[in-house]
């Protein structure tokens, strides 16, 4: 009669993973008539994992796999704790017992993605504007994988991309995270404060995972016909003190820094 051998029922290596999560890798079998022998699992060409009915399951250290030995067996090992260095081909080999040492294995890579490091953040916004003059400020995200794609918004509406400046990608090669920017160039204009406040945000997506990290709201009001002020975040209902200057684009630091503390002391008092 036909002599069966070990066949594989079901394999599968996660594709995609988040950083900090675990991550099931499986092979199940049937061993028909043979006598199974090991299952061995490798990353890259290192083995990290062996499975044989004659001894206790063994371990063999790596960086980014650490397996949970309590939950691992025969047709399941658990990586717990999963890092950027987690990332890699992954193979399980198993073989029949001897004479003929009957082997079947299956490959699959699996990446680690690893969320931004904190939520954006807007740098360069001054306190003051003048209204239709340049103003020009950054959003960064820092440390990811693969990187964040940007989004600035304006009162909810996402900003066109001629007002955007791109960045080169910053890829720190000791740990495989990058850090991006997103400039925005526009002039406050009187229809961009038609509730009375200019809204500023920037968005950090990762499509693959469906997230989206939102930076602080900055917001700017009105006072007055020409100046632009910016509403700070910790006193969002604060009132703003009425300043006429028609010519802030040519005043000195001096005044500007004197405008700065009346509003300061305004909205103190308020």
């Amino acid at each position: 009669s036909e002599v069966k051998t070990l066949k594989m029922i079901r394999n599968h290596i996660p594709g995609t993973k988040l950083a900090g999560e675990s991550s099931t890798l499986v092979c199940s079998f049937d061993l028909e008539d043979d006598i199974l022998y090991t299952v061995k699992w490798f990353k890259g060409t290192q083995e990290f994992f062996r499975y044989s009915p004659q001894s206790s399951s063994q371990y063999f250290p790596l960086p980014g796999v650490t397996v949970n030995m309590e939950l691992s067996n025969q047709e399941e090992v658990i990586l717990d704790n999963l890092t950027h260095e987690s990332e890699g081909r992954y193979m399980c080999e198993i073989s029949g017992e001897g004479p003929s040492f009957n082997t079947i294995f299956y490959v699959n890579n699996m990446t680690v993605s690893v969320p931004p490091n904190g939520l954006p953040e807007i740098t360069g916004a001054k306190q003051l504007y003048e209204l239709n003059t340049m103003m020009h400020i950054d959003c960064s995200s820092y440390e990811s994988k693969p990187p964040a794609v940007l989004s600035w918004f304006l009162n909810d509406v996402k900003v066109n991309d001629f007002r955007l400046i791109k960045y080169p990608v910053l890829l720190n090669h000791s740990n495989g995270l990058s850090t991006v920017k997103l400039g925005l160039k526009m002039k406050p204009e009187r229809r961009n404060f038609k509730t009375g406040v200019m809204r500023l945000k920037c968005v950090a997506g990762m499509d693959s995972f469906g997230m989206k990290l939102t930076s602080e709201e900055i917001s700017y009001r009105m006072v007055e016909r020409n100046l632009v002020v910016r509403v700070m975040a910790s006193h969002p209902h604060q009132k703003v003190l009425k300043v006429t200057h028609s010519g802030l684009g040519h005043c000195s630091c001096a005044e500007v820094l004197t405008i700065a503390l009346l509003l300061l002391i305004c909205a103190t008092a308020s």
